[in-house]
């Protein structure tokens, strides 16, 4: 993987599946990360990663006021911006609608 010293990561959604993923592979790549998740039970599980590089923080980003801090943490924590990963998700149900049971017509 290229380096990335010095560089300043924000991943949403980090907390959990690919976005955990993608926050272990910036730190070994030296970058500096910042994780925003919805749950901060989902971010305490990044404890495990103990790294000077990592900072989270807990925020809704389905509202105008979530965002407002996380981009607050991103100018204080950060100071600036060089790679977003966005990984954030929407709801928690099925992205589709189950089909009907029986047989449809067409």
């Amino acid at each position: 993987m290229t380096s990335l010293i010095g560089k300043r990561v924000l991943i949403t959604g980090g907390a959990g599946g690919l976005g955990r993923a993608v926050v272990e592979r910036m730190l070994h790549a030296g970058a500096r990360v910042l994780v925003a998740d919805r749950d901060n039970i989902d971010l305490e599980t990044l404890s495990e990663v103990a790294h000077a590089n990592i900072e989270t923080i807990a925020a809704d980003l389905s509202s105008s006021a979530g965002i407002a801090r996380m981009f607050a943490c991103v100018d204080d924590w950060l100071g600036g911006l060089d790679i977003l990963v966005a990984c954030a998700g929407v709801g928690s149900g099925p992205v589709v609608a189950p089909l009907p049971k029986g047989p449809a017509r067409v």
